[in-house]
């Protein structure tokens, strides 16, 4: 891949993450009616764990709470809110949790098991979502951001790749066309989205002419098929954003062949994902 394809990095991993929120920091909180059961076991629950970049944000809160003497255990969701509302349900009947960090898919459906997990002595923390009800706590992130620093990269791609004679076609009105994958099953998602189409519409230079979503356990190849969809439907587009680095892959693998095909200088295309956290990627761009 990285002969064929500059896939670039936008200002990546922006994220205000301090760590994970100890239990005892909780119990210790006199403005919330909150008793520890000091158990110390942990658990992440989230959408998926198929993805590179979201485990590497649960490992690493982990890895600090494992420090502290902590057992630490990741659970897949795999996408259905529902599942996360029975992993609290199965936290609190084991008897031994005594903390959760959770990527919430839907914050309203874990409202009661939360309560009910809060009532049974767990400190609840949540990754990237601040809801309505009260927790342990939460991570902020900064996810618009790296939407936003994606969208400018391509920016700052095409005018260079212009200036040294690069052959990236206009539309009628004179923007280059923009791909986007993106994600809206999680506030974080829905934060980086809206950054993302945000920033290309307050653009002199970009209009965004497809939007498909691919994230989760198969992104690789939903996104390249997405890829080849927006590519025959749109053939001066040459700029792709997307959510996560497994997408970037999926979507330059399906650009080498239709670069192939039609005879273009695989020079001419851009791939941006939002960040670059993945092994797999990491080595392609080296």
């Amino acid at each position: 891949m990285k002969k064929f394809l500059a896939i670039m990095l936008a200002a990546v991993m922006v994220f205000a993450m301090a760590g994970a929120v100890m239990a005892e920091e909780a119990a210790d909180d006199a403005a919330v009616d909150f008793e520890w059961n000091g158990n110390k076991e942990v658990w992440a629950i989230l959408p998926t764990t198929g993805v590179p970049g979201l485990m590497m944000h649960a490992d690493s809160m982990g890895f600090d709470m494992e420090k502290e003497g902590w057992t630490y255990a990741a659970k897949d969701a795999q996408g259905q809110a529902s599942a996360q509302v029975e992993f609290v349900e199965q936290a609190i009947s084991a008897g031994n949790v005594g903390a959760l960090m959770i990527a919430a898919i839907d914050t309203e459906l874990l409202e009661d098991v939360c309560e009910q997990a809060r009532e049974a002595g767990i400190a609840v923390d949540m990754l990237g979502a601040s809801p309505d009800y009260t927790i342990a706590g939460y991570i902020a992130t900064a996810y618009d951001l790296t939407g936003m620093y994606a969208v400018e990269a391509a920016e700052d791609w095409v005018a260079k790749r212009v200036e040294e004679g690069g052959d990236v076609p206009t539309n009628a009105d004179g923007k280059y066309e923009v791909a986007v994958d993106y994600f809206t099953g999680l506030d974080d998602g829905i934060y980086r989205s809206n950054a993302v189409f945000g920033t290309i519409e307050k653009s002199d230079d970009l209009v965004a002419v497809s939007a498909t979503q691919a994230y989760g356990n198969s992104a690789y190849d939903t996104a390249y098929s997405n890829a080849e969809s927006a590519l025959n439907a749109n053939p001066n587009c040459r700029i792709f954003i997307c959510y996560e680095p497994d997408e970037a892959m999926g979507i330059a693998a399906a650009i080498q062949s239709y670069a192939e095909v039609n005879g273009l200088d695989l020079a001419d295309f851009c791939v941006i994902p939002c960040y670059s956290q993945d092994p797999t990627f990491l080595e392609a761009v080296e």
